[in-house]
């Protein structure tokens, strides 16, 4: 129908960023962009100039507190992402958890589900065209948006 517009559910996606290889963080960026397609992805700050307060303002006020929906890459180790996933469970949002069959990550992450309702973990082989699946299949069902 002419005019009508379609709103996207906002989505951040936290990965380890400071001491990730830099193919991990390409493959985040493609499949960021492929995410595209049903959500409006918020930007996170990255590892650019940035003055004191400024990452946390934006990667936990602006996109943890207001994402609707929120997919944690847990392949690499990252102290933030661990804090990112915390505050969006408080916050009862759908979070997704997901690592490539073949990573080793923490029981914290797969215990999780076990007592958290909002959380799941999963795995993908292709990053970049299997978390954009998944994240249809475990994220919108839990999004509770008004008409």
């Amino acid at each position: 129908m002419p005019g009508l517009e379609v709103v996207k559910p906002d989505l951040y996606v936290g990965c380890s960023l400071t001491h990730a290889p830099e193919r991990f963080k390409e493959e985040v960026e493609e499949t960021k962009g492929a995410l595209e397609l049903d959500w409006n992805v918020l930007k996170f700050l990255g590892l650019g100039p940035a003055e004191p307060g400024q990452v946390y303002e934006q990667d936990i006020i602006n996109n943890v507190n207001s994402c609707e929906a929120f997919v944690a890459i847990i392949d690499e180790p990252s102290w933030g992402v661990g804090y990112e996933c915390a505050k969006a469970d408080a916050r009862g949002i759908p979070v997704m958890l997901a690592h490539h069959v073949d990573s080793k990550i923490t029981r914290l992450a797969t215990d999780a589900p076990l007592w958290v309702r909002n959380v799941v973990v999963v795995q993908y082989v292709d990053m970049a065209s299997d978390v954009p699946e998944l994240a249809r299949e475990h994220l919108m069902p839990g999004l509770q948006r008004s008409a």
